[in-house]
């Protein structure tokens, strides 16, 4: 841990304030220091928690039996499973060994797409999935560009939770889990003050942006989406 706080010391002494998507950045994906950059898996019974892949292959069989009908609906030729962010490559290993198992038509048809921008991740990667060769590809930058159109799932596991994100993303979300005011700022640790002022300004682009999207006559506004919950309790 010591590492990866010095790193995060360095940045702020050399550039200032840093944003708090930064500070997240640094403190799980830094290539030196990371959380999930180390040598030891932080996964599992030796790891510091556990997810549905890390205690069995049953997760990945039932993704595999789902994606197997929405890909049976495509036309062949061009089929793909897009996983972001595939850590070890275990859940990878064990939806496609259930499509080679039970679909091997649609796992002869099928290619494998992992986006992984880590380097130290894909090269875990490689190492678990070396079994399927030529079906597996990585990228690591817009899968547009490198994959073109996509026909076929784009799926992850445990992976939003775990991308740097800025503080109003954070407000939002924990508003829209129905935590109070005073809830959230005692959890992130900041003025309740902040949290109004954040809270309403990310409101307010949130409604823009759902007025554009909808295109309705009468745009909502930002107040119409928030409840008065100073004292803890849902107006």
């Amino acid at each position: 841990m010591n590492g990866v706080v010095e790193r995060i010391k360095a940045e702020i002494t050399a550039h200032g304030v840093i944003p708090f998507a930064r500070f997240m950045e640094l403190a799980l994906y830094c290539p030196d220091c990371g959380y999930y950059e180390k040598e030891n898996d932080r996964i599992g019974r030796r790891g510091d928690f556990y997810t549905s892949v890390s205690v069995g292959p049953l997760f990945g069989e039932l993704l595999a039996f789902q994606f197997a009908e929405w890909l049976a609906k495509l036309p062949s030729g061009n089929r793909r499973l897009v996983e972001a962010g595939a850590h070890d490559g275990r859940l990878a290993s064990d939806v496609l060994n259930w499509l080679a198992k039970w679909r091997p038509e649609l796992f002869e048809d099928l290619e494998y797409v992992i986006n992984e921008p880590s380097e130290r991740q894909k090269t875990r990667q490689s190492e678990k999935l070396a079994g399927f060769g030529k079906k597996i590809r990585w990228v690591s930058g817009d899968l547009k560009a490198e994959c073109g159109e996509i026909a076929g799932v784009i799926f992850s596991n445990e992976l939003l939770d775990a991308m740097p994100v800025h503080l109003r993303e954070i407000l939002l979300l924990s508003y829209f889990q129905r935590l109070s005011y005073n809830q959230i700022a005692d959890s992130l640790e900041i003025p309740l003050g902040t949290v109004k002022s954040r809270l309403h300004s990310a409101v307010a682009t949130f409604a823009r942006a759902w007025n554009a999207a909808r295109g309705s006559e009468r745009g909502v506004e930002g107040d119409e989406f928030l409840e008065d919950r100073t004292d803890g309790h849902t107006a």
